[in-house]
């Protein structure tokens, strides 16, 4: 060994440590790549691993339709964080480019809900790469002029047959039907033949228990081919008024009956039992409605989010209007003390509601007072 040999092997030995230190930093920093910049449809990891996302897009072909309201508004969307995807490829199928980190997370957050896109959200992203993590993502709206990019039009989607089907029979039912019901019994029962408000009390809410129902089959079904079950606000809220429907169904068909009538002024005896149901009957039939008018308006500011076209929008907002307009007069002009005799013993000749023998077998039977 000469003496040139000798220094070059002291020095390799004095350097390993250092290089086994930064060993890991060097090949940490060959997968990262600084200041990348990708334009792609936004998407949420949630609805992406779904592959048909909540909203009824299927992600790998149309992410175009997948829609901010999910982006902004569903909870296990927001909290499975953001991604963005690149395609289509050759076979029109997009996949997943980049997910972001959680500076990234809460930027894509940000922009859904800053942007007045409802759907068709083609993004620029600019960040760090690190093992197909996008770290500190910004996120801005892609322009006409992008040359990266040829977005599509914001275009509005159709509504299929059984969403039709779904809110024609629930705004049938909360609507039209039950409120009817509540409102005879409530205002109709000094009216008419005795107990004709309990015959006609009775018809309408069996009628509009039967319209909810085939309007909640309806909802099944339509969430089961475009979208996930009670998933949405308007979907949980749904699914609780027809649970108390059922059970004010229930509550009627078993109510307590009162006591022969054994008073000088021939009143009937109410047992606690009656008494209890009649409370409890009453109460639930008036939160029932009121729930059932705020999920018919939560359902048509749902479709607006979703992007259905207006024929959708303008159709259940009309029968809504119309259908609730008429009973919330009825109970209008009686809270003014105008008369309603007419009305009255129009709807129940229209119903074909008779005398039922008095209120002793009627009762004090109203969803609503």
């Amino acid at each position: 060994w000469n003496l040139h040999q000798i220094k070059l092997l002291l020095l390799h030995k004095e350097l390993m440590p250092r290089s086994l230190h930064t060993l890991p930093v060097l090949l940490a920093a060959l997968g990262r790549t600084s200041g990348v910049k990708h334009t792609g449809y936004l998407t949420d990891i949630y609805c992406w691993d779904l592959v048909t996302a909540l909203d009824g897009a299927h992600m790998p072909t149309q992410p175009e339709l997948h829609t901010v309201h999910c982006l902004k508004d569903i909870p296990e969307c927001i909290e499975s964080g953001y991604g963005v995807l690149e395609g289509p490829n050759s076979e029109g199928r997009y996949s997943l480019k980049y997910r972001f980190d959680a500076k990234g997370n809460q930027n894509a957050l940000k922009y859904a809900k800053e942007t007045t896109k409802r759907a068709n959200v083609l993004v620029t992203v600019e960040g760090d790469e690190d093992g197909g993590v996008l770290k500190g993502a910004t996120i801005t709206e892609v322009s006409p002029e992008d040359a990266m990019a040829t977005p599509i039009p914001d275009q509005p989607r159709s509504g299929p047959v059984v969403l039709y089907i779904h809110f024609v029979l629930m705004v049938l039912a909360w609507g039209v039907l039950l409120p009817w019901g509540a409102a005879l019994a409530s205002r109709g029962r000094e009216r008419g033949a005795a107990g004709a408000w309990f015959s006609a009390h009775w018809k309408l809410q069996v009628a509009g228990l039967v319209a909810m129902l085939g309007g909640f089959v309806a909802a099944i079904i339509f969430a089961e081919l475009n979208t996930a079950h009670f998933i949405s606000p308007h979907a949980q809220l749904g699914l609780a008024v027809v649970v108390i429907g059922c059970v004010q169904g229930l509550l009627g068909a078993f109510r307590p009956h009162e006591a022969p009538a054994n008073g000088p002024e021939g009143e009937p005896t109410k047992s606690a039992e009656r008494v209890l149901f009649e409370s409890v009957h009453k109460n639930l039939g008036r939160l029932a409605i009121i729930l059932g008018l705020v999920t018919m308006a939560m359902g048509i500011f749902q479709a607006l989010a979703l992007n259905y076209d207006m024929a959708v929008v303008v159709t259940a907002s009309a029968l809504a209007l119309i259908s609730v307009l008429p009973v919330g007069l009825y109970w209008l002009i009686d809270r003014f003390g105008i008369p309603l005799e007419g009305i009255t013993t129009t709807c129940f000749a229209f119903l074909g509601a008779r005398a039922s023998g008095g209120n002793s077998t009627a009762g004090a039977h109203a969803a609503a007072a």
